[in-house]
């Protein structure tokens, strides 16, 4: 027997193209990284490149969802 979804699938992609942004601001520094700027910067210098191109590729995933929730 199948569960029940819990979200839409809309609303889904919705959440999956949000996540998509956040990541991209934070990558591009325009959401800081946490309120000290020692820590932050830290992190900046690790983890901003992996999050200014993955944070694109989840919202092109996302989008591709929100198109099949839409119409297929």
């Amino acid at each position: 027997m199948l569960a029940a979804q819990a979200l839409s699938p809309v609303t889904q992609a919705l959440v999956v193209i949000g996540v998509g942004t956040f990541s991209t601001l934070l990558g591009f520094g325009v959401i800081p990284a946490g309120l000290d700027a020692k820590k932050a910067q830290t992190w900046r210098k690790r983890y901003a490149g992996n999050f200014r191109i993955g944070g694109p590729l989840v919202i092109v995933v996302g989008l591709v969802l929100l198109a099949r929730a839409l119409w297929m």
